[in-house]
């Protein structure tokens, strides 16, 4: 939230009066309606800085934004905070050259609003002060909190490398030096940076979604912190030595049940479209279309996203963090029987004097390959499905 300070701070500014100062009494409102609009003057119309404004209300404000956004000018900046748009459409303001561009601007030059200025300015106080950094990426969903958190960190990562990173057409992360490849002392420390890199395609097939108002929604929260190695020389910065991730607040209930027009968690629709056939026959997986954990809201696919190329994003992330082919399939065991525990239906069972259920003849397929996915027996599955389990005071 952009808060104008209070008029008698603006006024005591040779360069700055008051949004009202101008006006006549006859144009003065009665207290408790809202005061007559006077605009900015036409030649600060979208600047870059929203502080270069004479009046800065809300209204300014969103007149300053929409003259850039109409521009594909997309950010906006204010001090230390950085108003970003969605623009709903690809644009070429994230490229390894514009990274050049703020990476290797004058010590104390700010730059244009950009979010990798935004991590520019975090990285350089980080190490002249030696103080801890945070940067809070926060708005309402479909705003691009996911585009520019990745984009944040892909800035710190390429710049504090050895190496220049950049997204193959595979969609891993590759990393190039002198000669196409890190040099080999450095290869510790490039792999950590794009190990980093590398975990955005693995949580947001296992945490985002599509809803109605965003088709990369993620539906969680994350906090991750980056270490840095401690500069030898002042302000001389170091590599990146390591990364840790918080998630939290999961919406798990869009596992069984999503609103119409909206999807499930891009994994499984992922492996559906990914796998190959053998892979697929293994699973049981057939068509998205046949699981009533992914058929319900009448939503498959995404114009404009491939989840088949997700998935090779996905296998290529998992393989880059040192999961084992091994590992890779136990986790798609484990999709794929959620998938089967979704088609599971109950009906009464008039053989038991209390309230009682039982599975369907026509679910016995589903029960058999979950218990078989899930590497446990039939019966004892069966049993926790249909049998309500009551904890007293620690006795079950």
């Amino acid at each position: 939230e952009l808060v104008a300070p209070p008029l008698s701070d603006r006024v005591s500014s040779p360069s700055i009066v008051s949004p009202y100062s101008t006006m006549s009494t006859k144009e003065t409102k009665k207290e408790g309606e809202s005061k007559a609009f006077v605009p900015n003057p036409k030649e600060l119309d979208g600047v870059p800085d929203l502080s270069s404004l004479i009046y800065l209300e809300e209204p300014h404000v969103v007149h300053n934004v929409k003259c850039r956004y109409e521009k594909d000018l997309i950010y906006t900046g204010i001090s230390s905070v950085l108003v970003a748009v969605n623009p709903y459409k690809q644009l070429k303001c994230y490229t390894n050259e514009r990274i050049n561009h703020y990476a290797n601007k004058a010590k104390y030059e700010k730059g244009l609003p950009h979010v990798y200025n935004v991590a520019e300015q975090a990285y350089r106080q980080l190490i002249w002060t030696g103080k801890n950094q945070s940067m809070v990426v926060c708005g309402e969903s479909g705003a691009g909190k996911t585009e520019n958190a990745k984009y944040l960190m892909r800035h710190l990562a390429y710049t504090t490398s050895t190496g220049l990173y950049k997204s193959s057409q595979s969609g891993s992360i590759a990393a190039e030096g002198t000669g196409g490849g890190v040099q080999e002392g450095d290869l510790t420390s490039a792999k950590i940076e794009q190990q980093i890199l590398a975990a955005n395609p693995i949580l947001e097939s296992f945490g985002n979604a599509k809803t109605l108002l965003n088709n990369n929604s993620s539906r969680f929260g994350k906090f991750t912190k980056l270490l840095f190695q401690k500069p030898e020389k002042e302000g001389i910065g170091g590599h990146i030595v390591g990364s840790a991730m918080e998630t939290y607040l999961l919406e798990k209930t869009r596992v069984v049940f999503q609103a119409k027009g909206e999807r499930n968690y891009h994994v499984f629709y992922q492996i559906c479209a990914g796998l190959d056939e053998d892979s697929l026959k293994n699973l049981g997986i057939t068509e998205a279309e046949d699981f009533t954990f992914l058929n319900q809201s009448g939503c498959i696919e995404i114009p404009g996203m491939s989840d088949e190329y997700r998935f090779t994003e996905l296998v290529e992330a998992m393989e880059l963090l040192g999961f084992t082919k091994e590992d890779q399939s136990k986790i798609f065991c484990t999709v794929a029987a959620v998938l089967h525990l979704g088609n599971v239906e109950f009906e009464d069972d008039e053989t038991k004097t209390s309230d009682a259920c039982k599975i369907t003849e026509d679910s016995d397929y589903s029960v058999k390959m979950a218990a078989h996915l899930l590497e446990i027996k039939e019966d004892e599955l069966i049993s926790r499905l249909t049998k309500e389990s009551i904890s007293i005071r620690g006795n079950v």
